[in-house]
């Protein structure tokens, strides 16, 4: 039973190893698997390089003892054992060159598929989870820096291999009569084991540290380099404020960064001269038997020889090594508790097209906040039907938005589309129906092509030039690249990237579209062109169009007007004026500026 007992506990010491051991081999192996193998048999074949130098050099001083005591110069062996060493040399530099080479197509292969299973995850992560500011900082470490971390340390894992069995091969060299003497270096070895694994504690836990100063450094820099944000830190001098901040963190992370390192340092030296004592103790016993006669020359060549290789890998790579896979392993765990965090419930039934939309009493609050942003709300739109949504300024207009589009699912209520419960329905399903323009929308740096059919290609080329040219003139074409990034790019002002993002959502062939604030940064010309293009373009499908202006409203085939999270008024324009409230006030008042 004892003995029974005893197997359990090896086997779940095995079990627990391979589980730490897994991730360092399993990705590597799954997304570069030639060039891991490749990788992983040249360290083991350079691995018994110094054993065979060693040897070499100790037949080669027999060699030369035995050809100067007997006057008998053994010039065939000599030659052999010099090739040998010259070869083992050569082959040693070349090994390590390649695998260098060897260990970056490794990471080429391995970097980009482990971003895309992260950028896979963070899609699929409810927006819930990024109000936790801890939670937040867990997607930035994972997004910023886990894949090359996990990959260093598959590097230091193969090179860790390596180095036990050049110190397996070391003990054998030196054999019985002063086996204990390596018994004795790695005993002594032990803090610095110690210290290798709270270098890599040490390290994980200085990213856990900084990853808040780092989000908010990345973002005061983006401020204070962007274009889009020039003229306005040099009107409002907002840029000093901007630089004392930037320059605040950055000192905090200096601060952080010196103690972390300062930590590594005293750690590395008192590790550095425990061995160098055990070594010189060593060498000393070896040439104290070598003084009495119990070792000859070749021996104590050799053997000291084996002490210093063994210091020589104990002194950095055993530390670096045994640091940056412990590292890995927080790491790890913090992918693990990334993978982990809930995902957006996209399951459901599948709808292709909106016909209509229903609120029966929804409350909303977003979450870790106590105060409702929606209130009983209560609505129904339909096909066909063109809807204008209004009022105040933190009304709730753009929450309506977002529990449409399913992004938040913890309300009271009941919110439907076609007549299906929206939490039975499949999210993905719902976005892909709906055409939506957000106040805030991607302004990204590609061709004009690209921004707006991504990677369809199926389109009327000649259609698309037309519409650009009669909205843009010449400044752009399918091919124009967009931002001041690119050489040959074009920079677009604020009222024509909104243009353009509604271009974009004019080719989405959707029976539903929602507009947020459609024409914020646009003149009023161009305005009364989007209005007229929205009635004309989307004549038969549901529209809704969340907006401040006025003029376009009263056109609506129904109104809803928000204020204080609830819809106080709804109706035709006609209807709603002759109500002589809040909607009455706010469409006098804006036809007054205009007087």
């Amino acid at each position: 039973m004892k003995i029974w007992k005893h197997l359990k506990k090896l086997r779940n010491i095995v079990n627990k190893c391979n589980e730490r051991i897994k991730p360092f081999l399993q990705y590597p192996l799954r997304f570069s698997k030639k060039n891991t193998l490749t990788y992983i048999l040249l360290k083991l074949i350079c691995s018994f390089v110094p054993m065979v130098t060693i040897l070499c050099i100790e037949k080669f001083i027999d060699i030369m003892m035995f050809s100067i005591q007997e006057e008998n110069f053994c010039k065939t062996e000599i030659i052999w054992i010099v090739t040998l060493l010259a070869v083992a040399f050569s082959f040693e530099w070349v090994v390590e060159n390649l695998d260098y080479r060897v260990s970056q197509l490794i990471k080429l292969d391995v970097l980009p598929s482990f971003y895309e299973i992260i950028i896979e995850k963070k899609r699929k992560i409810g927006i819930e989870n990024y109000e936790e500011s801890e939670t937040c900082d867990l997607i930035y470490r994972v997004s910023s820096n886990f894949a090359e971390k996990i990959t260093n340390a598959f590097v230091a894992f193969v090179g860790f291999v390596e180095l036990i069995i050049q110190i397996g091969s070391l003990l054998l060299i030196v054999g019985e009569r002063v086996w204990w003497s390596m018994f004795v270096l790695m005993l002594v070895s032990i803090p610095l084991v110690y210290y290798s694994v709270k270098f890599g504690e040490d390290s994980y836990e200085f990213d856990v540290e900084i990853s808040s100063i780092n989000r908010e450094n990345e973002y005061l820099t983006k401020l204070l380099t962007l274009r889009d944000y020039a003229h306005e830190k040099k009107m409002f001098q907002s840029w000093r404020v901007l630089i004392n901040r930037w320059s605040k963190t950055y000192r905090e992370y200096r601060v952080k960064r010196n103690k972390q390192q300062m930590k590594s340092f005293v750690k590395t030296k008192v590790a550095g001269l425990i061995l160098d004592f055990a070594a010189i103790l060593i060498i000393f016993i070896i040439f104290y038997l070598y003084i009495e006669g119990l070792v000859n020359i070749s021996l104590f060549i050799a053997y000291t020889t084996a002490v210093f290789n063994f210091l020589s890998v104990m002194s950095w790579n055993f530390t670096y090594y045994i640091s940056e896979v412990y590292s890995g392993m927080m790491f790890y765990r913090d992918f693990n508790n990334f993978q982990l965090i809930k995902n957006e419930k996209i399951e459901g039934i599948w709808i292709k097209n909106i016909s209509n939309i229903e609120f029966s009493h929804v409350t909303f609050s977003y979450p870790n906040s106590d105060d409702p942003v929606l209130k009983d709300v209560s609505m129904y739109l339909k096909n066909g039907q063109h809807y204008a949504i209004v009022g105040d300024n933190g009304a709730g207009k753009s929450t309506f938005i977002k529990l449409v589009l399913g992004i938040y699912d913890d309300y009271s209520g009941m919110i439907k589309i076609n007549g299906i419960d929206l939490k039975k329905l499949n999210k993905e399903s719902v976005r892909n129906a709906l055409g939506v323009i957000n106040q805030i929308f991607g302004r990204y740096n590609v061709s004009v092509e690209e921004y707006i059919f991504g990677a369809e290609k199926d389109y009327d080329a000649d259609k698309l030039n037309n519409e650009i040219s009669e909205r843009f003139g010449e400044k752009l074409t399918l091919k124009t690249l967009l931002g001041n990034i690119y050489n040959e790019g074009v920079n677009l002002s604020g009222g024509e990237w909104q243009k353009l993002a509604l271009l974009r959502l004019f080719y989405q062939n959707k029976e539903t579209y929602i507009f947020d604030e459609p024409t914020a940064s646009l003149d009023p010309l161009m305005e009364e062109r989007v209005f007229e293009d929205i009635d004309k373009m989307f004549k038969d499908k549901l529209t809704i169009v969340v907006t401040h202006r006025m003029s376009y409203v009263k056109n609506a085939d129904y109104i809803y007007l928000f204020s204080n999270g609830k819809v106080i008024e709804h109706g035709v324009h006609e209807g709603l004026l002759n109500q002589n409230g809040h909607y009455a006030l706010m469409y006098n008042t804006q036809r007054s500026l205009y007087k």
